[in-house]
């Protein structure tokens, strides 16, 4: 995936509050990102729409 499209679609799950964004520990020009609680939500969607997909 193309280093744009990436930042892009991480700033848009971020401005829905889906993740955080932190600077990493280890290098001051790195970030992390974290699920929060909005997005751990989605986790039992996601685990249907996978188990749904073979069929």
């Amino acid at each position: 995936m193309a280093t744009n499209l990436l930042a892009n679609r991480l700033a848009t799950l971020e401005s829905q509050g889906f993740v955080a964004k932190e600077v990493a520990a280890d290098k001051r020009s790195k970030f992390t990102y974290r699920l929060t609680e909005k997005g751990l939500d989605l986790l039992p969607l996601l685990l249907e729409i996978t188990l749904w997909g073979p069929k």
